[in-house]
């Protein structure tokens, strides 16, 4: 027998564990609408309480292997859908079941329900429903109209290979002898009616100037607009962050103290009110590129802090240096006030 100990806290945990069964989400402590990134990081907490290397509890170990496939089956979207739609184990036998139903009912018609694909009666006891498309199923079965449409009909079969064979469809596989005294009125009314809603088109759209152009109205405005704010607007006024041949007089923001350069033609020229719309432009720039450098370092961070905490045991050392990495384009927008959108 084994010595080893373990505390009430690990008890409680194997046992909670246990208790939730096949219930994923409650094994690993998430909400159905979890992302990955949080299905990932509860099996990984969840994992080192439960490892049996780590708890000394009994039953340690097939609480492990819960929370093990329980990260399988949310882990993987296919599988976590399956699980979503039957509530069961996705490679058990009675999900496979239930959701292979659940596509042949919603797929609609009797042509995908499992009592046509599987056999009906030949897979052993009575199909769990039957479905017609639409008002006409009833005459294709009754009145062998599969046959009137080129095709044998729905087939039944009772008593599995072998056993009797029935057909709807009329022909040489059996059925009633007769057709459909229907069809040609049905076509007739089909006709008709595709007639009708042609015409009623017609109507509801005259083919007139003001209806063709009104076609064409937004992608004319979107063409206009930008040429119109172009002849009104004032001329656009460069600038550059680094100092060359061309722009070469120096400024400085006095809000941000950013240093850019302009042309020494603009720097006598321009009225103080262009030079401070050019402050602003500079400014705005340098934010920007800030906050694109801040958020790509806070991504690495955090990349790195995933990396370092493994699939089972972190590494420590890893995980301590990617946590004390230093976010610097961060810390820039911290001292001149501005934050990250």
């Amino acid at each position: 027998m084994s010595d080893r100990t373990y505390t009430t806290e690990q008890a409680t945990i194997v046992e909670t564990v246990l208790k939730h069964g096949d219930n994923y989400y409650k094994i690993l402590g998430v909400e159905k609408t979890c992302s990955d990134s949080e299905i990932k990081k509860a099996y990984r907490k969840l994992s080192l309480k439960v490892h049996p290397d780590k708890n000394s509890h009994p039953k340690a170990s097939e609480s492990f292997k819960k929370v093990a496939r329980a990260f399988e089956v949310l882990g993987d979207p296919t599988k976590r859908s399956i699980f979503d739609q039957t509530g069961m184990d996705p490679d058990s036998r009675g999900a496979a079941a239930s959701s292979g139903f659940s596509r042949a009912s919603s797929a609609g018609g009797a042509a995908s329900h499992p009592f046509f694909q599987q056999g009906g009666f030949a897979q052993g006891g009575m199909p769990q429903g039957f479905a017609f498309s639409d008002g006409d199923d009833l005459f294709d079965i009754l009145f062998g109209q599969g046959a009137a449409r080129g095709g044998a009909g729905p087939t039944f079969m009772f008593g599995g290979p072998g056993g009797f064979t029935f057909s709807s469809g009329g022909g040489a596989r059996g059925g009633f002898p007769f057709g459909d005294p229907f069809a040609q009125a049905r076509q007739s009314n089909a006709r008709r009616q595709q007639q009708q809603q042609q015409q009623r088109q017609r109507q509801a759209e005259p083919d007139t100037l003001w209806s063709s152009l009104r076609q064409y109205l937004p992608m004319i405005l979107m063409l206009l607009i930008p040429m119109l704010s172009n002849i009104f607007a004032d001329p656009v006024e460069n600038f550059n962050m680094y100092p060359t041949s061309t722009y070469s007089h120096q400024r400085t923001t006095p809000r941000f103290g950013v240093t850019y350069y302009i042309t020494p033609k603009q720097a006598e020229s321009l009225a103080d009110t262009k030079l401070k719309k050019l402050d602003r432009e500079a400014e705005n720039l340098f934010v920007g590129d800030l906050r694109d450098k801040c958020q790509r370092e806070r991504e690495l961070k955090e990349r790195k802090i995933n990396q370092a905490y493994g699939w089972v045991f972190p590494d420590n050392e890893k995980l301590e240096e990617a946590r004390k990495m230093r976010l610097e384009s961060c810390e820039a927008l911290s001292r001149i006030g501005v934050g990250l959108l």
